[in-house]
C-alpha cells in the first residue's frame, strides 16, 4: 500500500442493494449503499430517519464493543459494522452512505467474500483529493494484562497477530501479512467469524448470536471444528479482518507495523483513540512535511 494513487478519495458510481441476517439480532437487514459527495466520509443512515439522523464513522461514534462494534448518534444505533468497514478500508472507499432498515449489518457467510462479490461488477468513482495517510513515526503501544497492541514505523501497512485460547483446537495461532488489496482478497477476506459451542447458551441468554449458524460461523467444540476451516489458521486471520475494520474508524490510511496479541474490539478502540490523540493536530502536505511537523508534536 505504498502507491500514493491508492489514497485518492473514492466513492461508488451506482446504488448497491443487499440483504442478510444479523449474526447477533437474528433479523434480516436490507442495505442500500449510495454514492456520496467528496468528503462525506462513511455514513450510516437508518431508513426511517434518512439523512436527518446520520451516524458518521468515527471512534467517537462507538458506544459498544461487546462481540462487535456498535455505532450510535443517541437516536439510533447500528452494530457489527467492522467487516464492511474493513472492506471499505482496503478498497479505499472513503465517501459512501450506507442505508439500513435494521440495526445490524448482515453477517453474510461470516467472511468478506460475499461483500467483495456484491461490489465486483460495480464501478468506483475516484476523486482527485487525497485521503492523507497517518505515517507512524515513533512506537505507540497499549497493554491490558497479557493483551497488547504495538505499532512501529514502517514503509507499509503490516499486521503481525497472535491469538491464544484455552481450547485444544485453536491453541495459539499466529499470522503476519503486509496488507494490500490482493493479499486481503486472497488471505484475509475468506476467513469467517468463529465461535465456541460452550458459549452459545451465554450468548443467547444475552440476546447475542441469535443469527449464528454453520452457514456463517466457524464453530468449534472442545475437540474439533464442526465445519471445515478454510485455512489452518482461519481464526487469527479473521481477527486480523476485524482489526482492519476497527482501525478504519480513524478515517485515514495508516502506514505502520502493528504487532497485536490477544486483542479485541475494546482494546482496539482504546488504541486507535490513542493514535488519534497523537496525530489529530498534524496537518499533512507530503511525507517530508509530515515528518517535520510530527517530530515537533510527539
Amino acid at each position: 500500500m505504498n502507491n500514493q494513487n491508492i489514497y485518492n478519495r473514492k466513492t461508488i458510481e451506482d446504488v448497491i442493494c443487499s440483504e442478510g441476517i444479523g449474526i447477533h439480532s437474528g433479523k434480516i437487514t436490507k442495505l442500500r449503499l449510495l454514492p456520496a459527495d467528496l468528503n462525506t466520509g462513511i455514513v450510516f443512515i437508518q431508513k426511517k430517519f434518512g439523512m436527518k439522523s446520520p451516524i458518521k464513522v468515527s471512534p467517537d461514534s462507538v458506544v459498544d464493543t461487546n462481540y462487535a462494534i456498535t455505532l450510535s448518534n443517541d437516536k439510533w444505533r447500528i452494530s457489527t459494522v467492522e467487516h464492511l468497514l474493513s472492506f471499505f478500508y482496503i478498497f479505499g472507499i472513503t465517501d459512501i452512505i450506507v442505508e439500513a432498515d435494521g440495526n445490524e449489518i448482515p453477517i453474510y457467510d461470516g467472511s468478506i467474500n460475499p461483500i467483495i462479490n456484491i461490489f465486483n461488477e460495480k464501478k468506483f468513482y475516484t476523486y482527485e483529493e487525497i485521503n492523507n495517510p497517518i505515517y507512524i513515526l515513533n512506537p505507540i503501544w497499549i497493554f491490558n494484562e497479557d493483551k497488547y497492541i504495538i505499532v512501529l514505523p514502517s514503509d507499509e501497512l503490516k499486521v503481525s497477530y497472535t491469538i491464544n485460547y484455552d481450547n485444544p483446537v485453536i491453541k495459539t495461532q499466529y499470522a503476519q501479512f503486509v496488507l494490500s488489496k490482493d493479499i486481503f482478497i486472497k488471505e484475509i477476506a475468506p476467513a469467517r467469524t468463529f465461535g465456541f459451542i460452550k458459549d452459545i447458551g451465554y450468548l443467547h441468554k444475552n440476546s447475542l448470536g441469535l443469527g449464528g449458524s454453520l452457514q456463517n460461523t466457524l464453530l468449534i467444540s472442545d475437540d474439533s471444528y464442526l465445519n471445515d476451516p478454510r485455512f489452518q489458521d482461519e481464526c487469527v486471520r479473521h481477527k486480523i479482518l476485524d482489526f482492519i475494520g476497527d482501525i478504519s474508524l480513524l478515517g485515514r490510511p495508516i502506514i505502520g507495523h502493528f504487532i497485536v496479541c490477544k486483542s479485541g474490539h475494546s482494546l482496539n478502540l482504546g488504541f486507535i483513540k490513542k493514535i488519534k490523540e497523537i496525530y489529530s493536530s498534524i496537518e499533512i502536505g507530503n511525507k517530508i512535511e509530515f515528518i517535520k511537523k510530527a517530530s515537533n508534536t510527539i
